[in-house]
């Protein structure tokens, strides 16, 4: 992802069933910088089991405001960090604001079932 980008609230395809992140930080982050480069978990009683994503600033905006941020992974390396999808697995990347040639560097591994 580059500076800039973001991915907005949804709940991963209905034909996941883990997702897998390992991150590639670059060695001159500090350790604030490395606490919201990861991705976000919110708690949101509303199902998603099509993975509709939140496109609307406006929703997305409200969506926030009605959720319970449950926790930003640390965009650190050598830790593999994973979850179970659900109709609620609600996460998120949250806007990159960094140097104009900045680039998020992960591996996103996904273990799919038919």
């Amino acid at each position: 992802m580059y500076n800039e980008s973001k991915i907005v609230p949804h709940t991963d395809s209905r034909g996941k069933l883990i997702s897998l992140m390992l991150y590639f930080p670059d060695e001159n982050l500090t350790q604030i910088e490395t606490e919201d480069l990861g991705t976000t978990f919110y708690e949101n009683s509303l199902k998603n089991l099509n993975n509709i994503h939140i496109e609307n600033t406006d929703i997305e905006k409200q969506f926030k405001k009605k959720s319970k941020k449950i926790c930003t992974l640390p965009f650190v390396g050598r830790n593999l960090y994973g979850f179970i999808r659900t109709d609620r697995s609600w996460h998120t990347v949250e806007p990159i604001n960094k140097e104009r040639h900045f680039i998020r560097k992960s591996i996103n591994i996904n273990l799919l079932f038919d």
